[in-house]
């Protein structure tokens, strides 16, 4: 008995190793290389994400810098902002120089994204152009504070990032405000001097405008940050103005950077580009989740397998031991009769 069960242990242990022990390193193989190479075709795909919004956002941004700097070149808004008086706001002239700015202006609103474009003058006047004629009064030492930013900055424009409207009043609390200082050249004197400040104010849509020819796939977030750490542009409207986590805008900004991580209890990649020009940077997040899937398809393949083989295995050995290994012990144990027979 002890001789049957020896064979069809060994037995079985070789087909164990022979069959089924190859096809379980097969399987986990499979699995992981699939798996790293899902993940790496992954953050492939989101670096040229990267690379498409960058190069949307840098013709978009031309066409602003392009837009400020027609509004800033104008001769008739130069001249209407060096003569105009704080004191004549509510002069007849006054009402008549508005209408006539206003006409230039909307010259210039037919720009993707636009909510309003505001012109205010060192004197104290404001003109606007956009979403709404209903217009809220703005702080004299908010114009001040961007009159100086944009006169002592390095470039034509300076982005500023996403903050507070200037139009309390407007259905768009949070955007994007582009500043440039307006100046005259003055004839009599022979200099250009500083007569104004122009704010061009954007909203979200030019994200809306680039993920309608590139749809995201579940769960993956594309946003911008700004240098400040607020999110100027995002694929949820609902979440443009809000400033990132400390936590998460430290894991944005690590160096090196950092292509992996969990975010509310759920693994994430993460792709981080900048953008020079804007002080901005550039993410995606995607969840792995959604790339795994499939290839977690393919484990609960291999563990149907390798079930379906140990199954066969246990038959086999089974089988073996009935039709081949019992006859063959019984056999034997019959030569032992006659051999110890009196």
């Amino acid at each position: 008995m002890k001789w049957r069960f020896d064979i069809t242990a060994k037995l079985l242990a070789f087909l164990l190793v022979a069959g089924v022990l190859p096809l379980i390193l097969l399987g986990v193989s499979a699995f992981e290389y699939s798996k790293r190479v899902i993940i790496e075709q992954a953050e492939l795909e989101n670096a040229r994400l990267l690379a498409s919004l960058s190069s949307y956002l840098k013709l978009y941004q031309e066409q602003i810098e392009d837009l400020a700097a027609n509004i800033a070149g104008n001769t008739s808004i130069g001249a209407t902002l060096h003569h105009s008086s704080a004191q004549a706001a509510n002069s007849f002239d006054s009402l008549e120089t508005k209408a006539q700015m206003g006409y230039a202006l909307n010259n210039y609103v037919r720009v993707k994204g636009l909510v309003s474009i505001n012109v205010f003058a060192r004197s104290g006047a404001r003109y606007q152009v956009g979403e709404s004629l209903d217009v809220s009064d703005v702080d004299p030492a908010l114009v001040a504070k961007l009159l100086h930013e944009a006169s002592l900055t390095r470039t034509p424009v300076l982005w500023r990032g996403v903050g507070d409207n200037l139009n309390t009043r407007s259905k768009h609390a949070k955007v994007i405000n582009v500043v440039r200082a307006i100046q005259h050249f003055s004839p009599e004197s022979g200099q250009s001097d500083v007569v104004g400040v122009l704010v061009i104010s954007l909203n979200n849509d030019i994200m809306r405008g680039f993920l309608d020819a590139a749809p995201l796939p579940d769960g993956t977030q594309l946003l911008e940050l700004d240098s400040h750490g607020h999110i100027a542009l995002h694929s949820d409207d609902q979440r443009v103005g809000l400033p990132m986590l400390p936590a998460m805008l430290d894991l944005i900004r690590a160096e090196p950077p950092i292509r992996q991580l969990v975010l509310d209890g759920e693994d994430m990649l993460m792709r981080v580009a900048p953008t020079n020009q804007r002080q901005s940077q550039l993410v995606v997040l995607s969840p792995r989740r959604a790339l795994t899937e499939k290839v977690n398809q393919l484990a609960l393949l291999t563990f149907g397998l390798v079930t379906l083989a140990l199954i066969c295995t246990l038959a086999l050995a089974w089988y073996f031991a009935r039709t081949v290994v019992r006859p063959i012990g019984a056999v034997s144990e019959g030569f032992r009769q006659i051999a110890f027979a009196p």
